[in-house]
């Protein structure tokens, strides 16, 4: 546990006992989308694993979805935010490539760009 600039508690690392005579310590770092500071980790943390936070990703797509910057409908928006919201907790390759062949099926062009261009190729992130 480390504290933070605002005083609270976070968790820095975990470690796991694999047994009595091994410990694994698996650095994981969760990142917004911020792709400079992503570099810097795998840079000086080659072997960590690099996760984005689902608050910020779901954040992001909130705003980014919008009847005006995707020039779509309310339902179009509410159903593909529905979408995007499944995809980020799509547990296997399968769940996920069925989830974006329904994105795929109902988003306008507007949509797949952004999401393609943003998303699809971090999705194991």
């Amino acid at each position: 546990m480390i504290e933070d600039g605002n005083g609270q508690s976070e968790i820095a690392a975990i470690g796991l006992l694999v047994n009595e005579e091994e410990f694994l310590l698996k650095q994981v770092y969760v990142t917004d989308k911020h792709m400079k500071e992503r570099n810097v980790i795998r840079s000086v943390f080659p072997n960590a694993a690099l996760t984005i936070c689902l608050f910020h990703t779901l954040r992001t797509i909130n705003r980014e979805i919008t009847c005006e910057k995707r020039n779509i409908t309310p339902k179009q928006r509410d159903d593909i935010k529905q979408i995007f919201q499944n995809l980020t907790y799509c547990k296997t390759q399968s769940d996920y490539d069925s989830m974006y062949q329904q994105l795929q099926a109902m988003a306008p062009e507007s949509v797949m760009e952004y999401y393609n261009k943003n998303w699809h190729a971090i999705r194991n992130e």
